[in-house]
């Protein structure tokens, strides 16, 4: 969440990462988020809150972050601003990542 949070704000999108993501989507080696190593949570961390701007907008991606602390809820803080768990935004963001790869 965090660390993938911190990439998200200190580098670019870019093709190596791009290509990871499609390899671990394709062979189903992100589908659960708990499995993942902590390089691949990264990754997968950073995408994830890409795929939030890119969905909801950039200012959800402070809502969130806003949300999260006044409640001390992670939880929160998604189901406030995108109206869903984080459960539901896994398995929307691994089914956008699916259908695009």
């Amino acid at each position: 969440y965090m660390e993938g949070l911190i990439h998200y704000v200190a580098q670019d999108w870019n093709v190596t990462q791009h290509e990871r993501l499609r390899e671990g989507i394709l062979d189903e080696q992100f589908e659960h988020f708990n499995a993942l190593s902590k390089e691949d949570a990264v990754l997968v961390g950073h995408s994830l809150w890409k795929y939030i701007a890119e969905q909801y907008g950039k200012e959800a991606l402070a809502n969130i972050l806003y949300i999260t602390r006044v409640n001390k809820n992670m939880e929160s803080g998604f189901l406030f601003v995108l109206g869903q768990d984080f459960e539901s935004l896994q398995e929307q963001w691994y089914q956008y990542h699916q259908r695009l790869f």
